[in-house]
């Protein structure tokens, strides 16, 4: 016992190694710039492990580099930090390592691509952990296994928030959450899946029309799409990806809208090849009625917009079920017209949608837990919706248009 204790002690004085440190609870990335050559690596630790800084380098061919970030405490006094460090000057299209300070664990990631030579793969969904982790984690088992470059979700994700602003949000259900996402969201080759989200009515305190800082978790574990909670991030002159806020901490009309209608201008002016939009609720809702919440402001405000720049797809959430909608423009049918796909299931109980042959929007409509793969090429964008256990329930395929 002696020999041991002396062994110890000498292995802490002199190597430096911290014994007592804990694995985070939850390690996971995001990006804040540029996919082709940043990325955000954010983790949640307890407070006795403050430190920032990360190592990391690509693989077998950099030294190893040392990058510092910043720390956060986590709302309600919880005994954690999320920290963030964010990783510039990175080579497109390849693959990273890294090591959080006090271990020698390794995670791994990729870039995105400069430019769109071949093919790029995507997930999308929304409604996350309604049922809890088990079946959220059951979906996200799935979703791995399409070795996805990131995914988005589009909303209602710890299901963690009171419909009382002065009540607290339940932030162990959001640990949980966040940890079993990080757990999860490996790919088959290694690598961690890179998040990125808008929010919910059920992500903030009294579910709808609040301020950021009715959603202090949700502003706090996610660094994008950060203030005030609505964002867009592009792919080089290939993808945009507009994540927006339907009535929750941002109202639709006023900034937002203006915002939207700038960045829209821009792609526009770009000639963007990919132009996605992810929000929580449907303009087009699969269950409810087209009258019911944000849907009518979304048509009033913000699909004029899309058509107007020629948004190619909406991913839409918040009904529990899945649809696809025809292509639309101006509420008709029409091949230059925008597609509205999704209704957020990944972790839900589903609900029953409107029969889509009894809808002059839908294309396809079910009562089923699903996700969306997305691939695109320079020439096409192709969808696939996917149950937890692998069965492909729809597929869709838009051909770009010269």
């Amino acid at each position: 016992m002696i020999m041991r204790t002396l062994f110890l002690f000498f292995i802490i004085c002199f190597t430096g190694l911290d014994l007592s440190a804990e694995p985070p609870l939850a390690v996971y990335l995001t990006w804040q710039r540029d996919p082709a050559t940043t990325m955000t690596v954010q983790w949640i630790s307890k407070k006795d492990s403050s430190q920032d800084s990360i190592q990391y380098q690509r693989v077998e061919k950099d030294k190893w580099k040392n990058t510092e970030g910043t720390h956060k405490d986590m709302p309600q006094n919880e005994p954690y930090y999320v920290h963030y460090v964010e990783l510039t000057d990175l080579r497109p299209d390849s693959t990273y390592r890294f090591h959080l300070p006090d271990s020698d664990h390794e995670y791994r990631f990729r870039t995105m691509p400069e430019q769109l030579t071949e093919s790029l793969t995507f997930l999308a969904g929304g409604d996350t952990n309604q049922c809890g982790t088990e079946v959220f984690e059951e979906t996200n088992r799935q979703a791995a296994k399409q070795e996805p470059a990131f995914v988005l979700f589009g909303g209602d994700l710890a299901y963690a928030s009171p419909t009382e602003r002065l009540e607290n949000e339940d932030a162990q259900r959001w640990l949980d959450w966040i940890a079993s996402y990080s757990r999860t969201m490996i790919t088959p080759s290694g690598n961690l899946i890179p998040l990125l989200v808008t929010i919910g009515n059920h992500d903030i305190k009294g579910n709808n029309l609040g301020t950021p800082h009715d959603a202090p978790f949700f502003f706090t574990l996610f660094a994008m799409p950060n203030y005030p909670g609505y964002n867009v991030l592009r792919f080089g002159s290939y993808l945009s990806i507009f994540l927006l806020d339907t009535n929750h901490a941002n109202p639709i009309k006023g900034k937002q809208t203006k915002w939207l209608s700038h960045e829209l201008a821009k792609d526009s002016a770009r000639n963007t090849l990919h132009r996605f939009a992810i929000y929580h609720v449907a303009a087009y809702p699969s269950v409810r009625r087209y009258s019911h919440g944000s849907a009518p402001s979304i048509r009033y405000y913000w699909v004029p917009l899309f058509e107007k720049h020629h948004l190619n797809v909406a991913f839409e959430n918040n009904d529990h079920a899945y649809k696809r909608t025809y292509p639309l423009l101006n509420d008709v049918v029409h091949p230059q017209g925008i597609v509205y796909i999704g209704d957020g299931s990944w972790g839900t109980t589903p609900r029953v949608p409107k029969p889509a042959e009894a809808s002059q929007f839908f294309a396809k409509t079910q009562s089923i837990r699903q996700f969306m793969k997305v691939k695109l090429t320079p020439t096409s964008r192709e969808f696939w919706s996917i149950t937890p256990s692998g069965t492909v329930i729809d597929h869709y395929v838009q051909f770009v248009q010269k």
